[in-house]
């Protein structure tokens, strides 16, 4: 009896977790911006009380969990494929944990030793201004504060794509 409830949160969590490369556009009617937007929001405080202004800078803000398949699998490659060799060229970077506290969050950065910045939406008072459901999601802000890439999902495939929206950007 354990086993099928365990079972069914895990197939219950993947499947709120969805990572399905098709959807990565948005056409499935959970994503409320588009590229071109101007982003709902252009500031956040961060879990290391910092109030990261995006105004006039290029940002990169990553939605994830903490339980998140797909999300944790993305993450190493935010760190070592965008983030470090990036952050020194004008990117600012948040990760935005949905549904969950500072202090998981907190946990969560300093377990997986990432050096981006992290922020806590327990609320979803920050998802919710981009979509409704589904995790990863990656939005790309240009220094215009207008949105220039959106992805849902990940995919090491897809991945490439991501990396040159915001050298692109950058190089603006």
């Amino acid at each position: 009896m354990k086993t099928r409830v365990i079972v069914k949160c895990v197939l219950a969590a993947l499947a709120s977790c969805i990572s399905i490369s098709s959807l990565a556009d948005g056409t499935n009617g959970t994503t409320l911006t588009k590229v071109g937007d101007l982003s709902p929001v252009l500031a956040v405080r961060t879990v290391d009380g910092q109030e990261s202004d995006f105004h006039g800078k290029v940002v990169l803000l990553n939605f994830f969990a903490t339980w998140c398949g797909p999300c944790k699998q993305e993450m190493p490659h935010l760190e070592k494929d965008l983030w470090q060799p990036l952050r020194n060229k004008g990117l600012v970077m948040v990760s935005v944990g949905r549904e969950h506290s500072e202090a998981e969050v907190k946990a969560f950065r300093t377990k997986n030793e990432y050096s981006f910045s992290f922020a806590a939406d327990p609320k979803r008072e920050i998802y919710g201004k981009f979509a409704t459901q589904f995790i990863p999601r990656c939005v790309l802000i240009g220094k215009d504060g207008h949105i220039k890439f959106q992805s849902m999902g990940f995919s090491e495939k897809e991945f490439p794509s991501l990396l040159k929206a915001v050298e692109a950007e950058l190089a603006k």
